[in-house]
């Protein structure tokens, strides 16, 4: 037994030293770390900071070095945060300005180049003291440039962060609408100098989409009322109301080009007598565009009507022989000039001016 007891002493020897060696080795570790300096802590607000300084990874600029538009992001404290390319060289700002994250030196930059400064820079102040305001603006250059400027908010998550400015370069296409208004303006003036009513209706009716200025003078009607449902037909003369339309309706349901005479009824009520030249154009399976050029024939219709006058009569016959004949050639021309759907397009241009005249 004094065998047995004597091991049994030794391996409760051993546990109380190893215990005692652990317990030292915690008390060193502690001691460690209590020497050992605070980790730094940092609150959200900082590290949201520290992410709106981080300069844009190459992944995340790919996007904005691929865009069309000139783009611009500014942030809350209104210090350059990114840009791409195609803005430094819309607007033409050396990189360094943009690099130094300076806002106010690129805005003073631009200024020069803009024809309304004060009014841009007073939007731009606007947007920037309304974090979360939207804008569309179209900015015109000295040099005849134009953008269209987009704004918004730039958010992270719920939070305001920035403003991120797009530019557009819509020069090219302001130039051409420019183009096309002076080509339409000159067509008007071309159509206003005949001395006819030139017209075109409205496929498969018989109401007009389209008079020029003449109509006013010819029967002092407006040009807005020459536009409404049924304007041709109420004011044929009575007595040639049935024969004109069914002529004109059977040439036209045939495809013929066609001229024919008849009176109208002016605003004050005299009658005036028109020579009409009508153009039928097939379109398919589709109505065809019908247009025609109106000539006052009234004095030689006169002439012929008094034989007592016959030899100034005749003068006067030939004299408006040979307007019709003009008027026939310029109808002509303009067809030719018009192709298919000029004149109505025209047209439309033109009613919607002249309806805003009428108000």
């Amino acid at each position: 037994w004094d065998g047995v007891t004597s091991v049994a002493g030794s391996d409760a020897s051993k546990r109380d030293d190893g215990a005692a060696v652990a317990a030292r080795r915690r008390r060193r570790e502690q001691s460690e770390r209590a020497r050992r300096p605070a980790p730094r802590t940092r609150s959200p607000a900082h590290h949201g900071a520290a992410r709106r300084r981080r300069p844009p990874q190459p992944l995340l600029r790919a996007p904005l070095e691929a865009a069309a538009d000139g783009v611009l992001v500014v942030g809350r404290d209104r210090r350059t945060t990114s840009f791409n390319r195609q803005f430094v060289e819309m607007w033409r700002i050396p990189e360094e300005i943009l690099l130094a994250g300076n806002d106010a030196a690129a805005i003073a930059w631009v200024l020069d180049q803009l024809a309304e400064p004060e009014l841009f820079l007073a939007r731009v102040n606007d947007l920037y003291d309304d974090a979360g305001a939207e804008s569309f603006d179209v900015i015109a250059c000295k040099d005849g440039r134009v953008f269209e400027r987009y704004s918004k908010p730039q958010r992270l998550g719920a939070e305001i962060v920035g403003r991120v400015w797009s530019f557009r370069d819509v020069s090219a296409q302001r130039r051409a609408e420019l183009s096309v208004r002076h080509t339409h303006e000159c067509y008007a003036d071309l159509v206003d100098a005949i001395d006819g009513i030139v017209w075109e209706i409205k496929p498969g009716t018989l109401d007009f989409s389209f008079v020029s200025r003449q109509a006013e003078r010819l029967l002092g009607y407006s040009v807005r009322a020459w536009l409404e449902p049924g304007f041709w037909a109420g004011h044929i003369h009575p007595d040639d109301r049935d024969a004109t339309i069914e002529f004109c309706v059977a040439e036209v349901a045939l495809g013929r080009d066609h001229a024919f005479e008849y009176r109208m009824i002016a605003r004050d009520g005299h009658a005036v007598w028109l020579r009409d030249l009508v153009t039928v154009t097939p379109q398919g399976s589709g109505p065809p565009f019908v247009r025609g050029i109106m000539v006052d024939i009234t004095e030689r219709r006169r002439a012929e009507d008094a034989p007592a006058q016959r030899g100034a009569g005749l003068r006067q016959a030939h004299q408006m022989e040979a307007g019709r004949r003009r008027a026939e050639v310029s109808l002509g021309v303009l067809v030719a000039l018009q192709g298919r759907r000029e004149v109505s397009e025209l047209g439309g241009d033109r009613a919607r001016h002249h309806r805003t005249g009428d108000r």
